[in-house]
This record gives C-alpha cells, structure tokens and sequence, in this order.
C-alpha cells in the first residue's frame, strides 16, 4: 500500500513529493510522472509541489529541469541557502522555494521576500518545531504560503514534548481537519503569551576551566 492508495479513497486533494536531492537525470522523474499519470490518472491533478528532486550537482552543472516543472512546481529546499542559488535555479526551469523558521527566522524572512518579488512559489516546511518553534512556524506558514498551507509534524513524533504551550495554545498542537488554529497568538514578539506558559527548564549545564 502507498501514499495514493491511503490518500485518494480520503478525498485527498492535495499530494506533495519529496525527492532530498537523489535524482542524476531529470529524465528519471519525466519518466516516472508520466508511468504515474497513465497507472493514476487522479495523481497528477492532486500534484501541487515536486521538492528538492535534484542533487546539488545538477544546479552546478546548470542542468535545465523545466520539462520537470511542467507537472508541478520544482521547488529547491536544502540547496536554496542564499538568493544567488535562487536566482540561478529559477533560469534552470526550478519555480520555488521551501522556508523554514529552522534555518533561522532571518534567512526564512530574506528568502521569501526575494522569492515573492521574482515570482516563484514558496512553501513553509518543518523540521519537527516542537515547544515555541511551533508558534514562530505557523506564523511564517500563515503569511508566507497561506494557499498551500504549511507542514507540521511535532505533534506526531514528540506528542507531550510541547504540553506546556498546548495550554496556552491548544489549537497549535493539534491539528483539526488538517488545520491549526492560531488565534491564541497574541501580545509583543511572536505573540508567545511565554509568562503565561509554565514551562520548567532544568538548570544550565556548567563546565569546569
């Protein structure tokens, strides 16, 4: 069983695919759309982002993925790490790019606004934002890709790990119908309400000179 034999029957009508950069060929990910499209004729009209599917190699070689692109956006994710990649991969054929609060508040700040004003689609991913990081995380989701939403997925790999801020927040930690709620996030900086959350910290670690 697969993704679109779980999905579809769900009514599902949104599928991303995730490649972490292993393809050498763009013709290796032609040829598999197109064995998709003729087996699951539904898939590709549910395809709305096809991520990182290239290794480093190919934006070096300043390999043309455009005939890529024409099935969904190819957005670029862990090679995207300043706007001079970007701007190089959006004349290749790439068409967007992933954000996340992880590689710091700044740089997601920098590349969406340099994303948005060039045209490309951007995507607000996760790399499991349990605690406060959630609060920072929908709220960059929120703004910077509202129409795809975003991805989260601390409350299925550290479920209590953010008990605390679920008091406060309730509609962070939980998603209903696939959605969060975020209208607890109130107040100065992000929004935290962090006196209100009763969080214990063990004491800093301390070394010996």
């Amino acid at each position: 069983m697969n993704v679109v034999d779980v999905s579809m029957p769900r009514r599902v009508t949104m599928l991303g695919v995730d490649f972490n950069g292993t393809v050498m060929d763009p013709m290796y990910v032609e040829h598999l759309f197109e064995r998709i499209c003729r087996n699951r004729p539904g898939v590709p009209d549910a395809l709305c982002y096809i991520e990182e599917p290239f290794a480093p190699e190919l934006l070096e070689r300043e390999t043309d993925v455009s005939a890529v692109a024409k099935w969904a956006p190819c957005v670029l994710d862990e090679s995207a790490h300043d706007w001079r990649v970007m701007e190089k991969a959006s004349t290749l054929g790439y068409s967007g790019v992933v954000v996340k609060t992880c590689k710091t508040q700044t740089e997601a700040l920098l590349t969406l606004s340099w994303a948005k004003h060039h045209g490309l689609e951007v995507l607000t991913q996760d790399l499991t934002n349990p605690m406060l990081a959630q609060i920072a995380h929908a709220q960059l989701g929120a703004h910077a890709s509202p129409g795809i939403g975003l991805e989260t997925n601390s409350m299925q790999f550290y479920p209590d790990a953010s008990a605390d801020e679920a008091r406060v927040h309730p509609g962070l930690y939980q998603r209903v119908g696939g959605c969060l709620d975020l209208k607890t996030i109130s107040g100065p900086g992000f929004g935290y309400r962090i006196h209100e959350i009763d969080r214990q910290l063990p004491e800093p670690a301390t070394t010996s000179w």
